[in-house]
């Protein structure tokens, strides 16, 4: 990652389903990478009572 970047997120809109995709060199960033995306989309979906929910897919 660059200066200053401690991962990265990306977001994909399916058929009823939004897929997020967190990046980072170690552990710890993950979590907070998935810790800032997970409580921004959760707070957009708050009404909704939307949970994001994380699962470890293996890098290929």
């Amino acid at each position: 990652m660059g200066q200053g970047v401690i991962g990265k997120g990306v977001v994909s809109a399916g058929e009823g389903v939004l897929t997020l995709k967190a990046i980072a060199d170690d552990a710890e960033n993950l979590a907070v990478v998935e810790d800032i995306m997970g409580s921004h989309l959760e707070g957009f979906g708050q009404r909704d009572n939307l949970k994001v929910v994380w699962e470890l897919v293996p890098s290929l």
